[in-house]
């Protein structure tokens, strides 16, 4: 898989930069095009919700406070772009002559919506890290991008160090949504050192029998290549996604990737609690697949 369109949505909340400069880091390594998205919502889309009962003022009053925070949001946006965005060469459409360039795009509407749309032909989606108490916004972008596109999703802590991914810990538990993941990963998994301990295979062991080998991605991989080490993590009382974040942590690993899971309620979605954990609580960047 090759990556040529890396898809940065910016809201102007907290953590854009580092979500910008990942993308800009790994934009340089694979001379791609990273394309900021900044979605400004109209205020006028408060109306049909609004209810009966309010005055002509109160609805002017809420409309202008509306516009107020979308035009500061829009103004927090643009700055973190030129703030992260690398000296790179801004460029529209592609040419002739490639490598690494940006774009930033300023687009009118819901912003789960837009992003699943433009994610859909992106090769990569990159978004900071979602938070449990964090604006209702950000979560549902973050699940339109990992639910509604297809497409793999880099999911970047504000305090991550600067982007490298020279050490891959890959999260196995023989799933379709785990084989997705490693297939995504395989721009990472090629960068990455070719010496042993850069690519570690972790499955967790819970209380039942488990229902995949480390070692048999491992050896798969080496098919490829890739000499990836395989180890079986117990889960532990933490659970699952506590016990995979700290095995990845104890193989110093830049880069944890792994499948998402979740399931459909009414178009919304419950993150199964690794994916969850894993989420919210990362100290590194994850690539995730659904």
């Amino acid at each position: 898989m090759s990556i040529g369109l890396i898809l940065v949505p910016v809201s102007g909340l907290d953590g854009d930069r580092a979500a910008i400069a990942a993308g800009v880091a790994l934009a340089r390594s694979w001379s791609a095009h990273l394309l900021a998205l900044h979605v400004r919502l109209d205020p006028r889309s408060y109306l049909p919700v609004m209810g009966e009962g309010l005055t002509t003022g109160m609805i002017q009053t809420v409309l202008a406070t509306a516009e107020k925070e979308t035009a500061e949001l829009s103004k927090a946006a643009a700055a973190a772009f030129a703030a992260a965005s690398g000296g790179l060469p801004r460029v529209e459409r592609p040419g002739a002559k490639r490598g690494a360039s940006v774009d930033y795009l300023e687009e009118t509407g819901t912003e789960a919506e837009r992003v699943a749309v433009r994610g859909r032909v992106a090769d990569l989606i990159v978004l900071p890290q979602p938070s449990g108490a964090g604006p209702v916004t950000a979560q549902a972008v973050f699940e339109a991008a990992l639910f509604e596109t297809g497409r793999p999703v880099l999911m970047v802590p504000a305090a991550a160090p600067a982007a490298r991914f020279e050490r891959v810990a890959i999260a196995w538990n023989g799933s379709k949504e785990a084989a997705r993941a490693v297939s995504a990963a395989d721009p990472f998994l090629a960068a990455a050192p070719n010496s042993k301990g850069a690519v570690v295979v972790l499955t967790i062991r819970g209380k039942g029998e488990r229902q995949a080998e480390p070692a048999e991605l491992a050896q798969a991989l080496s098919w490829r290549g890739i000499d990836a080490t395989a180890k079986l993590v117990e889960a532990g009382s933490g659970g699952a996604g506590a016990a995979l974040l700290a095995a990845a942590k104890e193989a110093r690993a830049d880069l944890l990737v792994m499948g998402a899971y979740g399931h459909s309620r009414l178009r919304e979605f419950i993150l199964g609690g690794a994916t969850r954990e894993a989420l919210e609580r990362a100290p590194l960047p994850v690539l995730l697949c659904h």
